[in-house]
């Protein structure tokens, strides 16, 4: 099975988000949606879901995986700002690298890779 965000999908996009363990990502992933509805904007189209992916680094974190449709400026742009707010690192799938916001880039075989 590829990897969520290896491949690209006409009209999603794929984020990986830090957090400790799969309760702390849920947790931050109910967060992220009523991080977005407090915005004036009106809540963008669309919606997001968990890929029950991790990603674990070399050196320990993991970041978990969701996607999102619709208006994918607006999600993306909540998902980060919600991840800058609360010191979360986030990262994405570029050319099978694993990048974070930080700029740190890793190849992505070089993550282990856990569905639950």
């Amino acid at each position: 099975m590829p990897i969520p965000g290896s491949r690209p999908i006409p009209g999603r996009q794929f984020l990986y988000v830090e957090a400790a363990s799969e309760a702390e990502f849920q947790t931050a992933f109910h967060a992220i949606g009523a991080f977005i509805e407090e915005e004036p904007l009106p809540f963008p189209e669309g919606g997001m879901i968990s890929e029950n992916t991790k990603l674990i680094l070399r050196d320990g974190p993991t970041f978990f995986g969701l996607s999102f449709k619709g208006d994918v400026v607006r999600w993306e742009a909540g998902i980060r700002g919600f991840c800058k707010a609360r010191q979360r690192r986030v990262g994405g799938v570029i050319d099978q690298r694993f990048v974070l916001d930080d700029g740190q880039s890793m190849p992505l075989e070089s993550c282990t890779v856990e569905q639950y």
